[in-house]
């Protein structure tokens, strides 16, 4: 059910995604945040180009390899 769920589901988000990746591109915008999501991290990350992607140097900074 689960895997059914998420097949039905992946052409809407595929939909979404494109429609923020393009809005954000259009209007300039170096990064967009899902306001209604709050975690204990933060807001989510719904854009950002892919240059600003700091996950290796911090795996680096702590230690981790893999």
């Amino acid at each position: 059910v689960a895997q059914k769920s998420n097949d039905l589901i992946k052409p809407v988000v595929d939909k979404v995604m494109a429609a923020i990746s393009a809005v954000a591109k259009e209007k300039g915008y170096h990064m967009i945040l899902d306001a209604s999501s709050d975690n204990i991290v933060g807001k989510s990350i719904l854009y950002a180009p892919d240059a600003d992607d700091v996950t290796i140097a911090v795996k680096t900074k702590l230690g981790i390899t893999k």
